[in-house]
Formats: C-alpha cells, sequence, structure tokens
C-alpha cells in the first residue's frame, strides 16, 4: 500500500484559505482544527500567520478571508521549499542555488540576519554555514582563510574537519563565524541523482541557538528531504482524510556502552516489575536506610508506596553515605557571578544539619510549610536538605514568578517562613527580586529570611546553628510541594512524599539515565522545576553521585561555555532538552 503523505505548512494553508472562501461568515479555530486533523495550537498559529499577512482577519466569530489575494507566482519546487521552511521555523532562511552564472541566493523572513547577504555568497564563504556545504561537496574551491570574527575558522585542517562533520551529518553549522551574535544552520539540497542542487540556511541570533538548535535541525533535514526529488507539492484536497504517517526506526546503542550499563535487559525488568513489583521495587528500596521497615510495598486500595515505614529523604542523601564517602564531592555550585563552590558529603552534611537547627529556631517543625524563592544554587540545595531534615515541607517557587503568582502559591500552601534571595543572575547580569516578594506580601504576616546576593550573610547564619538530628517520618509524609506549570488551568501544588519519591527517583537516574557511582551528573533544569529538583539535588546524592548546579542560561556568556563545563568539571551524564 502506499503511504500516505501528511500536510505540509503550505498545504495546510491553502486548506484554510480554500475553506475561509467557502465560509464567507467566518468560521471557528476548532472547525479549522477540525479539517486539518490538528490541535488548536496549530490551527492558532496557521491561522494568525495567515491574518498576519492579510490573507485572513480575526472576527468576534474567527476567522474569515482577508483582502489579499496571493500573486500568480511560476515557482520552482526548491523556492516552495525555502517558503516551507520560513513557516516552520519563522527565523530568517535562505535559498542557495547553483546556477550556470553561479551561487544564487533567495532570503525569506525578517527574523536574525538584520541586512541580507545579498544574491550571491560573499568571498568569505568558509564562515558562512551555506558555504560550507557548497566546500564539503566540491562546488566551490577553497577560498583565502580570512578571519570575519575571532570565531572564523582559519586553519585549513581545522576546517577540513569540519567539512567532514558536514558530509557524515548533512548539516553544517555556522556559530558567529561571519557576524558575532548571530549563528546559522544549513543543510545540502540534492537532485535525483544525488547532484547537488543547492543549499538551505536558517539563521537565528546565537543567545537562542543552543534552544532552537533541534527544531531547526529537524526542519531542515525534513524540508530538504523532501525537496529532493524536485516533485511538485500535490494539490490540497477539501475532503481527502488525513492519515498520518509513522516511520519507526530502531536505534541500538553501541554493545560496549550495553555491557558497562546498569540496565542490561530491560524487557526482562519491565516483565519482573509487573510478575512482581513487590519484590522488585522492595529489594531496590533496601538499599536505603529505614527506621522502621515498611509492611508493604504498595498498597492499591489507598495508592500509598511503602505503607508502616518510616525513613528521612535528607538522611539517605547525606548521612547514609558517610563515613565512606566523607570526602567525596557531593555538590559543585556555580553562581551567576562566576562563584565556584565544591562541597563533600562531610561539608554538606554539617551546613545542612546545622541549617536545620536555625530553621528550628525559627519555630518551623515536622509538617510545616517553608516556601523558597531562590535561585538554582548553594542556598537552595542546602535549605530544600535542611527542611526535609526536620520533617518540614519545603514549596518550590521559581524565581522567574511574579508577585501575583507568587502570592497565590503562597497561600495556597499556607506556609509559615518564606527564604528568599534579593536577585538572581540572567545572562550575567543581576536581577533585583526584593521588590517583587515585598509586593507579593503586602498585606501578609509572613516572615522571611533573606539570602542577600554579593554576601556571605545566610552561610554564616546557617553555620552558627546547632545541628540537628534527621527526624525519621512515614513513607508517605510530604517532602515538598511544587506547583504545575498552569498550562491546563489554576496551577496545582503536587505533594512528593518521602519514601516513593526516593525510590523512584533513584531508579530512574541509575537504570534509565545509567548514572553510576562517583560519576558527575549535570542537568540544566531549574533546581525549582520537579525534574532540577529530583535529578539536580536529590537522586544524584541518594546515589552517592556528584551533582553540577549552575545558576545561570546553560549558553552564558556563549554557546561554548556550555560545552567546557561539560569537560571543565568531567561531567560523565548530561540531562537537559533540546528548548
Amino acid at each position: 500500500m502506499a503511504r500516505k503523505r501528511s500536510l505540509s505548512t503550505v498545504q495546510a494553508a491553502l486548506r484554510i484559505l480554500a475553506y475561509l472562501a467557502e465560509h464567507p461568515e467566518g468560521v471557528e479555530v476548532k472547525e479549522v482544527a477540525r479539517l486539518l486533523g490538528k490541535s488548536l495550537s496549530t490551527a492558532y498559529a496557521l491561522l494568525n500567520s495567515l491574518a498576519e499577512e492579510g490573507f485572513a482577519v480575526k472576527t468576534e466569530r474567527g476567522y474569515r478571508l482577508g483582502q489579499a489575494k496571493p500573486l500568480r507566482l511560476e515557482t520552482t519546487p526548491l523556492e516552495e521549499a525555502l517558503e516551507e521552511l520560513y513557516l516552520r521555523t519563522r527565523e530568517r532562511c535562505y535559498l542557495a542555488l547553483l546556477t550556470p552564472e553561479g551561487i544564487r541566493l533567495k532570503t525569506r523572513g525578517r527574523q536574525g540576519q538584520p541586512h541580507p547577504l545579498g544574491d550571491t555568497l560573499p568571498e568569505e564563504v568558509h564562515a558562512l554555514a551555506l558555504g560550507k556545504v557548497f566546500l564539503a561537496y566540491g562546488a566551490l574551491s577553497l577560498p583565502p582563510l580570512v578571519p570575519r570574527t575571532p570565531y572564523t575558522l582559519t586553519d585549513p585542517l581545522a576546517l577540513e574537519a569540519e567539512l567532514t562533520r558536514v558530509r557524515e551529518s548533512g548539516l553544517a553549522a555556522e556559530m558567529e563565524e561571519y557576524a558575532p551574535g548571530l549563528s546559522a544552520l544549513a543543510a545540502p539540497l540534492f537532485g535525483p541523482g544525488r547532484e547537488l542542487l543547492g543549499a538551505l540556511g536558517v539563521v537565528v541570533p546565537t543567545r537562542r541557538f543552543p534552544f532552537a538548535f533541534g527544531r531547526l535541525a529537524r526542519a531542515l533535514s525534513e524540508v530538504a528531504q523532501v525537496s529532493a526529488h524536485l516533485r511538485p507539492p500535490e494539490p490540497p484536497s477539501l475532503t481527502s482524510p488525513l492519515e498520518p504517517s509513522l516511520q519507526v526506526e530502531v536505534v541500538e546503542p553501541p554493545c560496549a556502552l550495553k555491557e558497562r550499563a546498569n540496565l542490561r535487559d530491560y524487557p526482562g525488568a519491565y516483565q519482573a516489575s509487573l510478575e512482581d513489583p513487590e519484590g522488585f521495587f522492595g529489594s531496590f528500596a533496601r538499599e536505603f536506610h529505614w527506621e522502621t521497615p515498611w509492611e508493604r510495598v504498595y498498597d492499591p486500595a489507598t495508592h500509598t508506596w511503602f505503607s508502616g515505614g518510616r525513613t528521612n529523604a535528607a538522611l539517605n542523601a547525606l548521612d547514609r553515605h558517610l563515613p565512606e564517602k566523607a570526602q567525596q564531592v557531593a555538590l559543585i555550585t556555580l553562581d551567576g557571578d562566576g562563584h565556584l563552590e565544591k562541597w563533600t558529603y562531610r561539608e554538606l552534611l554539617d551546613l545542612s544539619s546545622r541549617l536545620a537547627g536555625v530553621f528550628q529556631n525559627l519555630g518551623i517543625k515536622r509538617g510545616d510549610r517553608v516556601a523558597l524563592y531562590l535561585p538554582t544554587g548553594l542556598e537552595a540545595a542546602l535549605s530544600l536538605l535542611a527542611l526535609a531534615r526536620i520533617g518540614a515541607v519545603h514549596v518550590a517557587l521559581p524565581v522567574g514568578l511574579g508577585p501575583e503568582a507568587l502570592r497565590e502559591r503562597l497561600l495556597q500552601s499556607q506556609a509559615r517562613l518564606l527564604v528568599a534571595a534579593d536577585g538572581y543572575f540572567r545572562r550575567g547580569q543581576l536581577v533585583p527580586l526584593r521588590p517583587v516578594v515585598e509586593a507579593a506580601l503586602s498585606g501578609l504576616d509572613l516572615p522571611v529570611l533573606w539570602h542577600t546576593r554579593g554576601t556571605t550573610e545566610f552561610l554564616e547564619r546557617a553555620s552558627e546553628g546547632k545541628p540537628a538530628d534527621a527526624v525519621p517520618v512515614p513513607a508517605q509524609h510530604p517532602l515538598f510541594i511544587l506547583h504545575t506549570s498552569g498550562s491546563t488551568g489554576r496551577p496545582k501544588g503536587v505533594v512528593h512524599g518521602h519514601g516513593g519519591y526516593m525510590v523512584g527517583v533513584s531508579w530512574a537516574l541509575r537504570y534509565l539515565f545509567d548514572l553510576k557511582p562517583g560519576e558527575v551528573f549535570h542537568t540544566t533544569a531549574d533546581l525549582f522545576w520537579v525534574v532540577g529538583h529530583s535529578f539536580g539535588l536529590y537522586a544524584p546524592l541518594f546515589l552517592g553521585g556528584t551533582s553540577l548546579l549552575v545558576e545561570d542560561r546553560p549558553d552564558h556568556p556563549n554557546p561554548a561555555a556550555f560545552y567546557e563545563r561539560l569537560k571543565r568539571f568531567g561531567v560523565d551524564v548530561l540531562l537537559t532538552s533540546p528548548t
């Protein structure tokens, strides 16, 4: 059976225009989503794009056909590929075509490059992603390697290695090599006989490049592959149903990686978890310290884990590893001002237990909620561990929250104390937080323990506390409350307990992320979201590893800094997102 193709962005836009023409009274977004077989958000994006170009008009009911008329242009499939790439990325896109007169450029989009390159490639083609494509496949001879910026490749051997990577991956990258602050990706366009026809490229500001890379690379590769056969697009139909096509490609890991992996038989482990969940999770949970053993691993009637058991997450993160790991580095923290700290398990235990004593002196006891409005860093990690130690419940509040959102979460959680920083670093600049906190607390009787940036007051006060012992609590006792993002309605506080959370995230880090004893783990997630909580702090410490916490953006002060940090701190396992 022939494989059905899903609509391209251009085809979907044409289908919408035809539908709007049939309904001059206007249509609702949900009708368009149903017509295309796509989500509401996709339908909104397409309609808004058409409205920006004048082809549609937004009304009270929804959208109707606009006054703009598409020009009847004779375009080639490759020019349509340029339009498709722009609609998918909304960045400045380039099409470079091989012609008898030389390489000609066409451009689409307003973002990215402040001034178009013109209609031909400049002499410094080696500095452009587009140029690297042509050099890699022999369409151009190597020009004089003149530097455009300090990042331009001028070493012939380094450039040849770069061109080899282009041929292997099918993508060429440009990292501020042609213009400061701008980066780009490009992909080759081949004809039916694998002859090089040209290249497609997309340019973005360098600050967004690491986060946009996955999206741009996928769009470039897919558009380039579809355009390779020079077939005109199929005319859209208003009646034919859309049947999405799914291609499944199984990628086998290298044998050496499988042999060293913590989980070598996933199907077997999965089957064991189904056949004997008590034994499967119980055997792993026995690696932790339990003041009182559990009576049952999981009770489906009450949806509780390790009922009857008593433990403490902070004790299992720190105390359990002493004296064996006393001198091992547990935490590496890099503040936004560049200040670096390394803390051993003994040091982290000593200071967090003293901070726990400070909290007790402030009247905080088991079960009390304490809100934390802190950036990723040492003070935040200490506060989490100290509160967990005495059985208090920490309420994590990301520093990006505004006054109203902060106030709502403080009231909802019934916090007895707020621990807040007066600022946080974003791309090297200190962003003040005290005005946000003061506005959120207006009219509320809630004490604040301040962390003043640029001073050691918080750590000095913590060190003056009397060390507090870890308080054993029931496995279901709340460890922390984290609010949902609010994308599906009002943010909801999700409660995680000591026992089940401890066992669950530790199992995931060991067997799904393959962290081994003593290895360094790093996640780019903010410490105050659930991924940061789980894999930035708790799980690495539960397993006796080392965690790297970085306050500022991963690509600050430049994209290369991200990779330099991984090498500098010897990161063994990285958890990140392409967004």
